[in-house]
């Protein structure tokens, strides 16, 4: 009788530490599975901050012209010939005779528009330095076609540089270079094209191979 109340006691101890063993597992907390709602809204967060911070680096341009010179800088080019028509009538357009030639073409002030005073002002010679035209190599093209669209003469000049970009006053530089030898090849209204002298930007060719510049009246 005692060996067996010994056994039950034994038995009973037993079964009350298992016991106590799975009350003490059952009190620790188990981690909670994440929901796929909850996993999808902290990715968005995470995708929603990195888009922040994309949005907010400066945008760059790998190579060709630089953002000031397409959109602020302007300047204008003076133009002598030996023979400008009259003027016709209550029309401030130039016109040149058959016969004119040019005998001087340079640029004029350098100048930015200024949005606070609505103006243009004058690039000071550290704004010149700035860079106007990303790349070693900048190539201008102009290609003169007839009224029925045949291809009457072309000009292509290629500049370069090793440090990997020109500025702005190197630019303007190499524009009125090239203007020199393809302005005498314009033709407008019978003369010369002296009337179509503000610079508005530079825009690539059909063949993204070259440079055109934009000139307005």
């Amino acid at each position: 009788r005692q060996r067996r109340a010994q056994l039950e006691g034994g038995a009973g101890s037993a079964s009350g530490q298992q016991r106590e063993q799975r009350e003490a597992a059952a009190a620790v907390p188990l981690p909670r599975r994440r929901s796929a709602r909850l996993a999808r809204r902290e990715r968005e967060a995470r995708d929603a901050a990195i888009l922040v911070r994309t949005e907010r680096l400066p945008r760059t341009r790998s190579e060709g012209p630089t953002p000031m010179l397409q959109e602020t800088i302007r300047f204008t080019l003076h133009i002598e010939t030996t023979d400008t028509s009259p003027q016709r009538g209550i029309l401030l357009n130039r016109f040149e005779e058959p016969d004119s030639m040019i005998t001087r073409l340079c640029e004029g002030e350098i100048t930015q528009f200024d949005r606070e005073t609505n103006d243009l002002v004058e690039l000071s010679t550290a704004e010149k330095e700035k860079p106007g035209y990303i790349g070693e190599t900048l190539t201008l093209e102009s290609v003169w076609k007839t009224r029925d669209g045949r291809i009457a003469d072309t000009t292509r000049r290629v500049y370069k540089n090793t440090r990997g970009f020109f500025t702005v006053a190197e630019v303007v530089a190499h524009i009125v270079d090239f203007e020199r030898i393809d302005r005498p090849k314009s033709k407008w209204f019978g003369g010369l094209d002296c009337h179509h002298v503000f610079f508005q930007g530079l825009y690539p060719n059909l063949k993204e191979d070259a440079f055109c510049i934009s000139w307005g009246s």
